[in-house]
Parts: C-alpha cells; sequence; structure tokens
C-alpha cells in the first residue's frame, strides 16, 4: 500500500538504486526461477556448484562432469506452473456491480483490455516468479492495463514495515548509442495526490549516473505528473507470502533439490538401460573356422571352462525395480504433497474417479493453493477497477465490486446440473445466480436470460390455455 506523504523526493545523480542490496539477490532469483521454469536445472546447478565457497576447482570439475555425462531433466517445473495458471484461470472472473452505467464502464474496460487472456499469461509468470505488477494509465482517451515483470518493480518500505511503502518505481536499463541508460518512472503520494515522476540517467552499477532530459532522450511530452486520485496506479499481486514479506513467493521455492533427485534418478536408471542395452555374453570356447581362425561373437563374450558349456547373459539385479518404485512411490507422492500436483487431475490416481466433485475433493492440497492464490487476484482486480474508474473521476467501493470466479477443475456438467436442480426445489438459491454459476455470465446477462425463459414459459401457458378451451368448445359441440 502507498502511505501518504508531505514531501516529494525525486532521484538525483548519485542516489543508490535500487535502494535495498537485497534487490539484487531478488533479481537473481527471478533468473534462476526462469531457468527452472525453461527446464534449465542443469544450468541452474551447475553454476549453484561453482558458487560453492572453500571448494576445490577440481572437486567442482568433477561434480559438472558428473551432471554432463547424462542427465535428464524431466520438465517438471513446466507443468507445475501451468498448473497453477489452469486452477487459477481457466475460467474468466466476473465483476459486477449494482451500478448499471458503472458496470458497463467495468465491462468495457475489462474487454478492452482482454482481462482473461492478461491473467493467462501473467499467472504464468506470478507462479514462476512469485509476484506480478498492473499499471493502469490513460493513453489516446482510453484506460489502459499492462503488465510489468517484477523485475523492473522496485519499492521503497516504510520504516519498520515492509507492507507500506512510500515510494514505487518501474525501472528497467537499456542501451543508445553503445551506451547504458536506466529509466525510472516513480510514484509516491503527495497531500492525497499521486506525483509521477519520469527520469532517464546514465547507467554507473549500484548508483545513477548523469540525468538527461526525458523529453529530448525519449520524446516523452512530460518529465512529471499530478493525477488527482488517492491510489497508486500500479497493482503489486503476490502469489502467496508470509514472514511480513512485501514480494511474494515462488511456486518453486525450496523444490529445486526434489527436482533435481528426480532427474539424477531418471538419469541414473537411463544409465543402467544403455549399460545393459547390449548384455555381456558368456559361454564355452567357440573353436576355429576351416582357417584356424578363433570364431568370435559381436559384443562382449566372456570363455568360460569347457566342463561348463551354457550360454547365459549378464544382464542387471531386479533391484532396478526398487530404483522405479523409489522414484514413483516415493519422490513423486512427495511431490504431489509439496506442490498442487495431484494425480486425480491427471486421472492416474487408483480408483479412476470421474466425477468433478470427487477429483476436487481428493485434490485438497490443490484445492486451498488455488484458494490462496485467488485470494490474492480478488482484491487486485478489486483494486485495478477502482483505480482505472478513479482516473475517470468515478468512485466505487471495493466492497461494491462483487467478484465471482470459479476454479479450473474439470466439471460433470450433468453433475452440475443435477445439482442445482437441488438447490432450486430447495429454495436455497434464485434462478438467476443459477444462471449464473451453470452459464457463467454476469448479472445483466443472467437478467436476459431469465426474461427469456419467463416469456417462454407464458408463451406456453397461453397455448396450453388456447389448446384446452378448443378441445372444452370441440366437447361443448
Amino acid at each position: 500500500m502507498l502511505i501518504n506523504t508531505r514531501e516529494l523526493r525525486v532521484l538525483k545523480e548519485g542516489d543508490k538504486f535500487p535502494l535495498y542490496d537485497k534487490d539484487k539477490d531478488r533479481l537473481e532469483k527471478y533468473e534462476e526461477q526462469l531457468d527452472i521454469f525453461n527446464n534449465e536445472i542443469y544450468k541452474v546447478l551447475t553454476k549453484k556448484i561453482h558458487d560453492l565457497p572453500h571448494i576445490s576447482g577440481e572437486r567442482k570439475k568433477t561434480w559438472v562432469n558428473s551432471l554432463e555425462h547424462i542427465y535428464i531433466q524431466a520438465n517438471i517445473p513446466k507443468e507445475v506452473s501451468l498448473l497453477v495458471s489452469d486452477l487459477l484461470s481457466r475460467r474468466p472472473p466476473i465483476l459486477d456491480v449494482k451500478n448499471d452505467k458503472i458496470q458497463e464502464d467495468i465491462d468495457n474496460f475489462l474487454e478492452d483490455n482482454e482481462i482473461h487472456t492478461q491473467i493467462l499469461e501473467t499467472s504464468i509468470d506470478q507462479a514462476n516468479k512469485g509476484s506480478i505488477i498492473f499499471k493502469i494509465y490513460k493513453q489516446d482517451n482510453r484506460l489502459r492495463l499492462d503488465s510489468i515483470q517484477p523485475d523492473f518493480y522496485f519499492v521503497e518500505h516504510q520504516e519498520g514495515d515492509k507492507r507500506n511503502l512510500s515510494r514505487e518505481f518501474v525501472s528497467w536499463i537499456f542501451k543508445r548509442d553503445g551506451k547504458k541508460y536506466r529509466y525510472v518512472e516513480s510514484y509516491q503520494m503527495v497531500d492525497n495526490k499521486l506525483n509521477i515522476s519520469y527520469q532517464v540517467f546514465k547507467d554507473n552499477g549500484s548508483k545513477l549516473g548523469k540525468e538527461v532530459s526525458v523529453s529530448e532522450f525519449l520524446g516523452l511530452s512530460k518529465d512529471k505528473e499530478i493525477v488527482n486520485i488517492e491510489h497508486s496506479l500500479l497493482v503489486h499481486i503476490p502469489l502467496w507470502r508470509c514472514n511480513g514479506d512485501y514480494f511474494g513467493r515462488s511456486i518453486h521455492d525450496g523444490l529445486l533439490p526434489l527436482y533435481d533427485e528426480i532427474n539424477n534418478r531418471i538419469s541414473q536408471l537411463s544409465r543402467l538401460f544403455d549399460k545393459y542395452s547390449d548384455p555381456t555374453m558368456s559361454g564355452p570356447d567357440l573353436g576355429t573356422d576351416d582357417r584356424g581362425n578363433p570364431n568370435k561373437v559381436i559384443g562382449k563374450y566372456i570363455q568360460r571352462d569347457e566342463d561348463d558349456p551354457e550360454v547365459n547373459y549378464h544382464t542387471w539385479p531386479a533391484e532396478v525395480e526398487g530404483n522405479i518404485r523409489y522414484i514413483t512411490e516415493v519422490l513423486f507422492k512427495i511431490l504431489y504433497i509439496v506442490t498442487p500436483l495431484s494425480p486425480s487431475l491427471y486421472g492416474i490416481d487408483s480408483d479412476g474417479s470421474i466425477s468433478g466433485r470427487a477429483i476436487q475433493l481428493k485434490s485438497f492440497r490443490a484445492d486451498c493453493n488455488t484458494d490462496r492464490f485467488m485470494t490474492y487476484w480478488r482484491g487486485a482486480l478489486k483494486r485495478i477497477v477502482r483505480n482505472a474508474l478513479a482516473i475517470e473521476g468515478k468512485d466505487i467501493k471495493l466492497k461494491d465490486i462483487e467478484i465471482k470466479w470459479e476454479k479450473g477443475f474439470s466439471k460433470d456438467d450433468k453433475e452440475q446440473a443435477e445439482i442445482e436442480q437441488l438447490r432450486l426445489q430447495s429454495g436455497n438459491t434464485s434462478v438467476k445466480s443459477s444462471i449464473m454459476r451453470t452459464d457463467k455470465v454476469t448479472k445483466d446477462k443472467a437478467e436476459e436470460e431469465y426474461k427469456e425463459i419467463q416469456s417462454e414459459q407464458q408463451d406456453e401457458f397461453k397455448n396450453a390455455q388456447v389448446a384446452l378451451n378448443s378441445q372444452r368448445g370441440g366437447a361443448d359441440e
């Protein structure tokens, strides 16, 4: 949350940026998490080996060489991230307010900015890096919504409180004529108005270099503006967080050792299969051919005593089955516990349930995680809509925005229809609400559908009355 302040502070040459040393670690972590998502765990592990202190270079080289031998990378991290995104954003959120004019403005804003597509895409980045940021602004007389990677987002915390912010920054480094420059947008609330500054500095490492004219350098028409709203136009959405931290945590946090162990064991099995795909044969002396040359076989052959003429293949012992069980029954079970992955979601559980409700009930961890992720997104979507309308001078309270958003679990349409029918018969829901849930539409669309149903029912009743009267008339004759 951006806190109101009394004095505007602008960055200047020589200032430290980013403001905190830990931002460097955060940016490096984002690179590592992206490598994990891109199934480059070998690259991450190699870097970690090289960064180990107090380990000799020869030993590090031995470890890296052992990785290079055969390291099969099961693309589990990518599936974990995509699953998080699918469970969260498979179905679009529906935002409703009671004011029809405001509702139209909200619908237009969300439609113009393809909100569902943006959520589908950014939720993958959010799962990988732990955070995503949205920026609201007005351009060409239209409200715009852009996503920003957390790599380009920086904050200044209030003293002793990580969650309350004095300033927010959007910043990145770019090149011009072979030289590096840093662009910085600063957001600060001063006297209940949002102040935005646009600046460009020569890149000078951890400190800002000489400032250059943003209008001359980038062609921007202004270097600052004051927006008459009491909210930031940047909305930060963490995936999940704890310990009072501001930035969110990746879905892959703490999972690298597990990913590596799975890859290592699969690679080990692959090496075994390669080694014994052409097993060694043993048997008696094969004698010589007509020319007196010893007979040979293709592959490895061990000659045994002539008194033991049996021919055998030397294969690996059956302990390989234990290695396979270790992967499937130990490592993957741990994976199912510590990630949203669940056998039920993929139809590979023991009983093979096909009921949508049964699948969701058996995927407890995935269900709980999705609820957690959606909690952050619901609040963020409300703030995005409120702040966008505030730019237009329209005021709406967060509590007046209602969000209906279904999780991405597979559903049985027949099962869902039966549930809705039971609810309608018991009187614990309205027809309009049932239509909204079943058809996943807004209140206005549900209202139209409800009126259409009523009209059809009235027509059927009239037709039935006409038919009944006609039958009675015929009987009287």
